[in-house]
């Protein structure tokens, strides 16, 4: 009825513009000179719990893919929509950050894990660990060449040319943003971490110094 409403990402499919948003998936046609009217957007009611929140959504292919969130259990599930009906896809067992494509791959960033999928629902690559630490990624997409590139919580940008190792890309800087001191002498930064409350007690943070 016009009220506002957040839209969380827009796919095209076959001359049709979908809107994941916080009550359902809506469409209408990319040569539509009225958007703007929300009249001229229609509901996709033939997915489940089509009232409910749709967080991503993108195209590979002829087909499109979303993921719904479920606040109740916290197990977001992913569907299709194959150009005439929806089908249920997957889930990660857990909330799911992004969806994205590329090279006719479908890349689900997940709560602590990747899934890479080739055509059916099962992945074709699992990605829960970077070998030198534990996975936390929020997106994730693949390049021209077939580079992984992935945005982590915890470690920042991480590249992978293989799936199976990954580097780590860090700013040039202090590990983490634990600043308690500072000293510079002979040209050089020292950067110690720890610290204290307003009151004067310990905080008890590990010691570094960088």
């Amino acid at each position: 009825n016009g009220d506002p409403m957040p839209v969380y990402e827009i796919a095209l499919l076959n001359e049709k513009l979908y809107a994941a948003t916080e009550r359902g998936i809506l469409s209408a046609n990319i040569n539509d000179p009225l958007l703007v009217d929300f009249t001229h957007w229609i509901r996709e009611s033939g997915i489940p719990n089509s009232n409910t929140a749709y967080t991503a959504i993108v195209s590979l292919g002829s087909e499109l893919f979303v993921n719904q969130t479920e606040t109740i259990n916290s197990i977001d599930s992913v569907f299709k929509y194959n150009g005439t009906a929806w089908e249920y896809f997957t889930n990660s067992n857990g909330k799911n950050w992004a969806l994205n494509a590329r090279a006719n791959k479908l890349i689900l960033t997940g709560d602590k894990l990747l899934h890479i999928y080739t055509g059916s629902s099962i992945p074709q690559q699992v990605i829960s660990d970077y070998g030198w630490g534990e996975i936390d990624p929020r997106n994730a997409l693949i390049d021209n060449i077939g580079t992984l590139w992935i945005s982590d919580h915890m470690h920042g940008l991480v590249r992978s040319e293989d799936y199976n190792s990954f580097d780590g890309i860090f700013p040039n800087g202090p590990y983490l943003n634990d600043v308690y001191s500072m000293h510079f002498n002979h040209n050089t930064l020292w950067i110690s971490g720890g610290g204290l409350t307003q009151l004067w007690s310990n905080l008890w943070k590990n010691g570094q110094i960088n």
